[in-house]
């Protein structure tokens, strides 16, 4: 089963279904489709918790990325403005 597969059958099982008096009903039944057995919720949360753990992992690794790119265009550009003061200040 693909990601997107997993995932539409996790929502379409999930669906709100409200009443007339506004309450909510969680149970995961939709359009006639039974209540997800133990062992499924416990392998749907296993799933999730994988797909949270790559996207914090994912997160992270474009923030230590994206640093440490800002780190070096920074050193660059100062290094090459601080060469070209002092050869000009040589130069005269």
């Amino acid at each position: 089963m693909s990601i997107s597969e997993e995932e539409s059958s996790f929502h379409s099982s999930s669906k709100d279904q409200s009443s007339a008096s506004g309450t909510s009903d969680f149970t995961g039944t939709s359009s006639g489709r039974s209540k997800l057995s133990a062992a499924e919720e416990e392998e749907l949360a296993k799933m999730e918790s994988k797909y949270i753990r790559f996207s914090k992992i994912l997160v992270l690794s474009i923030l230590i990325i994206s640093a440490t790119v800002a780190g070096a265009v920074s050193y660059i550009f100062s290094k090459n403005g601080e060469q070209n003061t002092f050869e000009l200040q040589v130069r005269s």
